[in-house]
């Protein structure tokens, strides 16, 4: 083929066609990745799943914070699970039974292909607005990081 003969060619091209459809082949691709793996947020071994029950609370009730954990690597890994709330009178349970702190974590060890399942008791202390309380949850090991936002919904009685 000829240089001319393959200017030509490519002149001949409809490049907006060319552009819209690779635009619409990586819509699908992103689309596809996000249905097979709706729950990870990461591809590099750690996937987490994160929400509360119940999500809407009134003032004076507490909730749960469930975070389920999953290793899409294939080595076992020491995973720590990091909450932290952004209001200060939302607290967490922690190891005792008084509700003091505005963070708690967690440390699990899962095999390759396995998930854990971790929960967070957590309750309003000192003043109880109603709103969307941020509570940031983060699962890390030696070498991957996830993070997801949480929010729970707080209603006035």
């Amino acid at each position: 083929m000829k240089l001319s003969q393959f200017k030509t060619a490519l002149s001949k091209v409809r490049w907006k066609s060319v552009i819209a459809l690779l635009v619409v082949l990586a819509v699908l691709a992103v689309a596809l990745n996000s249905f097979i793996h709706p729950d990870c947020t990461a591809k590099d071994g750690i996937c987490i799943n994160v929400w509360a029950d119940p999500d809407k609370i009134n003032v004076y009730e507490g909730s749960t914070v469930w975070v389920d954990v999953k290793n899409v690597g294939e080595e076992v890994m020491e995973v720590s699970v990091d909450l932290k709330a952004w209001d200060e009178s939302l607290r967490f349970k922690g190891g005792d039974s008084n509700f003091v702190l505005n963070n708690d974590s967690a440390v699990v060890s899962i095999a390759p292909g396995e998930n854990r399942r971790v929960d967070f008791a957590m309750k309003l202390v000192g003043a109880k607005n109603p709103g969307k309380y941020r509570i940031d949850v983060l699962a890390h090991s030696v070498s991957r990081e996830v993070e997801k936002t949480l929010y729970l919904e707080v209603v006035k009685v």
